[in-house]
């Protein structure tokens, strides 16, 4: 609510009569919400976004510049690209976003922010040949793919959480 005020605080044109025009910013910034609800495909992704498709965006912040994976990440990339293929460098993403308008976040910005200030939203479920998993987001990136002709990737980097105790279920 502080944020929309703000915003339309920001957008009053006429310094001399600032509430004047408060109202038909509030009235503007209702219908564009309503046509953008109603006509999801008019919305484009912010700036530095990567649209991937099917209403999934890839938003920042992202590193700068490229890395080597390391560690864990670096042995499932290779594992999942092949051996006979070089392991790329790769620039981590933050955010995704999805096709109902949630943001997925990343523990590789989450854990830079402090304790009461994370979100549980890098934290997933979802459905692996018909069992349930729950696992944290690392990061999102695009891995490049092929000699001759570059294709991309895109994969979220993924750490399993073991599966529930069924003594204490």
């Amino acid at each position: 609510m502080e944020h929309t005020i703000g915003n339309l605080g920001q957008e009053i044109r006429q310094p001399s009569q600032p509430y004047a025009n408060l109202s038909p910013e509030g009235v503007r910034h209702c219908q564009v919400n309503a046509l953008l609800s109603a006509i999801s495909t008019l919305e484009t992704p912010p700036k530095g976004a990567i649209d991937l498709g099917n209403g999934f965006a890839l938003l920042r912040k992202r590193d700068k510049d490229h890395i080597l994976p390391v560690d864990g990440p670096a042995r499932t990339i290779q594992q999942f690209l092949s051996a006979h293929h070089p392991l790329p460098k790769i620039k981590h993403w933050a955010r995704l976003l999805i096709p109902n308008g949630q943001i997925a976040q990343t523990a590789w910005r989450e854990k830079l922010k402090a304790h009461e200030d994370l979100c549980a939203s890098r934290n997933i479920k979802f459905m692996l040949n018909g069992h349930i998993h729950f696992t944290e987001i690392q990061y999102f990136t695009c891995l490049a793919i092929g000699e001759d002709h570059l294709c991309f990737i895109n994969v979220a980097v993924l750490q399993l959480y073991s599966m529930p105790d069924e003594e204490l279920l």
